[in-house]
């Protein structure tokens, strides 16, 4: 059956509820383990409903990455030509601070192994700092080598909320970076003798 992609409202409000459902059963349950039984009954829809607007679980998680990875972009190229503009990082900081952007990453996170287009998420996540970190490189303001720093970036993104989510003593963003750093400089040690 075809995807319903009308914006009548009540396609949207119908659409929202069953996005929202997927993204909290997700916070507790992997995609793989989440029916769409427990969709429809979270998002208060029948089947017939669901199956209107979607193909399966996946094409759900899909789209909602789809909008995700857009809005992760959009705030990332805004930041970039601030800092381009400035030459401060300062609006780094405001965008870290930012619920919004806490929440667009957090999805992000949930949906890290849904693929699109051949790539999962973290690996558009990755490709949308290199782009980033491309624009940034062009004026002298990081280093050359975008690629890795990308892959560490992503990293830090994606592993900082788990870890806080499951330490039994979570720090702060500052005390992380401070232990990978440091855990780095013992790697370095270890591995390049």
């Amino acid at each position: 059956m075809a995807r319903d992609t009308s914006t009548d409202l009540r396609v949207v409000r119908t659409r929202r509820a069953i996005e929202s459902a997927l993204v909290s059963l997700m916070v507790k349950t992997p995609l793989d383990e989440v029916t769409v039984k427990q969709i429809c009954s979270a998002a208060l829809v029948n089947k017939g409903t669901f199956y209107r607007h979607y193909r399966d679980k996946y094409d759900v998680a899909e789209c909602i990455a789809r909008r995700e990875l857009d809005e992760f972009e959009k705030n990332i190229t805004n930041c970039i030509e601030i800092v381009a503009r400035t030459g401060s990082y300062s609006e780094l900081d405001s965008m870290v601070d930012n619920q919004e952007v806490g929440r667009n990453v957090g999805t992000l996170i949930l949906l890290e192994r849904v693929t699109l287009d051949g790539q999962t998420v973290q690996d558009h996540v990755r490709a949308i700092i290199a782009r980033a970190l491309g624009s940034l490189a062009k004026l002298n303001m990081v280093s050359q080598d975008i690629e890795t720093e990308a892959w560490v970036l992503t990293m830090l993104i994606f592993d900082y909320p788990k870890y806080h989510r499951t330490m039994k003593h979570p720090v702060d963003i500052e005390g992380y970076t401070r232990a990978v750093t440091e855990v780095t400089g013992i790697y370095q040690r270890l591995f390049s003798d």
